[in-house]
């Protein structure tokens, strides 16, 4: 039986610097996926991180590339809730790392950065998860009377320590948030690298497409969005914020209460296309959608509907778009 040994500190800095060769490489990562020397492994982490972007103070050209590596390795071992909560410590420091080289500041500020947001997340450790089953909407009133109504597979993650210093939350999915003012305690939304901070307004946070977008939509008062921890907007009521993966945004005014109807049972929908549409739908009522042709997918809708059985929404559909489909137990097909 062969047995996997713990490499030394400078073969793994180096696979975390992405020059390893590929037998190495192999060797690591199964080392990695026995989820052990949790101490060491953070240690050759931060100092390969840290010595290769010290060196290179520009914000590395292929960013989308590192963006893999980091969810290459982050992906070892997320069934195991301790070393998910670390990882996010890691990831945030890095990021922090990366963003504060590459704008020129002092290593002071670079090391006060990295203290404080690992002080930040670490604090969600203890933390309890509030999921929306798919198929049913989900409320919550949290600690300090905001309101929080959760899109159907949408998941948030409230600290233990929640509204006794601060109020912050961690979001994957789709949610409404209706938040009781406390100019004393700002209330903040972290999803991926996208950060909301509130005093007291309501307004839609969304990851789409598989993490690829992700948006903001104000409906009343004032919040400030940030991205990889650099502000980039201010919004104003009716106005929604968009960025993609690269880090391209783009402001719009929209109508507010129209795209947030889905808080009151209904869906609507104004030339959105079908792929989108069918993601949705496939939360809302539990589902699995298939797709057969991409054509199709593509196709841009206008529609709305109250809560309705899921064969009248898809006989809309179907005439609006053009096309044929069926079902078989809990999977439509699209053709």
């Amino acid at each position: 039986m062969t047995t996997i040994q713990r490499p030394s500190k400078k073969v793994l800095i180096t696979y975390f610097k992405s020059e390893s060769k590929p037998a190495e490489k192999t060797l690591i990562e199964l080392y990695l996926a026995l989820d052990v020397d949790h101490e060491f492994v953070q240690q050759c982490l931060q100092e390969a991180w840290t010595v290769k972007y010290w060196q290179a103070p520009q914000l590395p050209a292929d960013m989308d590339h590192q963006e893999a590596a980091w969810q290459n390795f982050l992906s070892l071992k997320t069934q195991n809730k301790g070393w998910k909560n670390r990882q996010k410590v890691w990831r945030y420091a890095a990021a922090a790392a990366i963003l504060l080289l590459s704008f020129g500041l002092g290593l002071q500020w670079y090391k006060q950065s990295i203290t404080q947001h690992t002080s930040e997340l670490a604090q969600l450790n203890l933390y309890k998860r509030y999921e929306a089953p798919l198929g049913k909407l989900t409320k919550l009133m949290l600690a300090d009377s905001s309101i929080v109504t959760m899109f159907p597979g949408a998941s948030l993650d409230l600290p233990d320590n929640f509204n006794q210093q601060n109020r912050q939350v961690v979001l994957k999915g789709r949610a409404y948030f209706k938040i009781a003012h406390n100019a004393k305690k700002p209330f903040y939304v972290s999803s991926g690298q996208l950060k909301t901070r509130v005093l007291g307004t309501s307004f839609e946070v969304a990851t789409q497409k598989d993490g690829q977008q992700q948006k903001v939509i104000l409906h009343t008062g004032k919040i400030a969005v940030s991205y990889a921890h650099q502000t980039l907007a201010v919004l104003k009521p009716n106005q929604q914020f968009e960025i993609n993966k690269a880090g391209k945004f783009n402001i719009s005014e929209v109508s507010a209460e129209q795209l947030t109807s889905w808080t009151k049972e209904q869906l609507s929908y104004h030339q959105v296309p079908l792929n989108d549409i069918c993601a949705e739908l496939g939360q809302w009522y539990g589902v699995n959608i298939i797709i057969k042709k991409p054509a199709i997918g593509h196709k841009k809708l206008t529609a709305s509907f109250t809560r309705k059985p899921l064969n009248t929404v898809m006989d809309i559909l179907s005439m609006t778009g053009s096309f044929h489909y069926e079902i078989n137990n809990n999977t439509i097909t699209i053709y």
